[in-house]
């Protein structure tokens, strides 16, 4: 009597190879959802030759007028008009890729002046904004009672950057051998034999 004595070939279950394509799918998926959604333009990413910083703008206005920059920062607030809308920023320094900065530091204040209709309710104050143009003549307004020169950027290009998320404090995890004194060389669950 002939017994066949070759085992069947091994398959992996259909269920486990298909979990793992539709991992990869959604992996992928959200990766380019993610690009597409944070492109930024190359007007914003790259600054001009010559990118005078607001500083030395405000100490001396008039010979700027014309020069292209690039600049960033928060806004303070945002006002429309009838055909344009001013936006007040306090300056930062930006990243290479033009975002600014989070940082106290600031090299003053600009007015970006933007054709058209830009809804205050989401160029609200706190969101980061970066904009390119050619400077125009300074305009003197109060801050309080300070009279503050303005340098303005008549804008050509401006992003609005996404809302970085916000975490509170009280829901981060701690570790609780964080302060251990020998940590991580003696923790408590170590043993060292000779």
């Amino acid at each position: 009597m002939w017994v066949n004595n070759t085992m069947p070939p091994v398959t992996k279950p259909a269920c486990r190879l298909s979990f793992r394509c539709l991992g990869v799918a959604i992996s992928a998926a959200m990766l380019l959802s993610a690009c597409a959604s944070t492109t930024v333009p190359e007007l914003i990413r790259k600054p001009p030759e010559q990118n005078p910083q607001i500083s030395q703008v405000r100490e001396n206005p008039e010979s700027y007028i014309g020069a292209v920059v690039r600049w960033g920062g928060d806004i303070v607030r945002t006002e429309n008009r009838t055909e344009t809308t001013w936006v007040e920023v306090i300056g930062r320094d930006p990243w290479r890729n033009g975002r600014p900065k989070d940082s106290d530091a600031s090299g003053g204040r600009f007015l970006a002046r933007i054709r058209g209709f830009i809804d205050p309710a989401v160029f609200k104050k706190g969101r980061q904004l970066t904009v390119r143009g050619k400077l125009g003549q300074p305009i003197s307004r109060l801050i309080g009672d300070f009279a503050y020169l303005y340098p303005v950027v008549e804008v050509s290009a401006y992003y609005l950057w996404p809302e970085s998320p916000k975490y509170r404090d009280d829901i981060y995890y701690h570790d609780p051998y964080w302060y251990y004194p020998y940590y991580p060389w003696r923790h408590p669950w170590h043993r060292h034999h000779r």
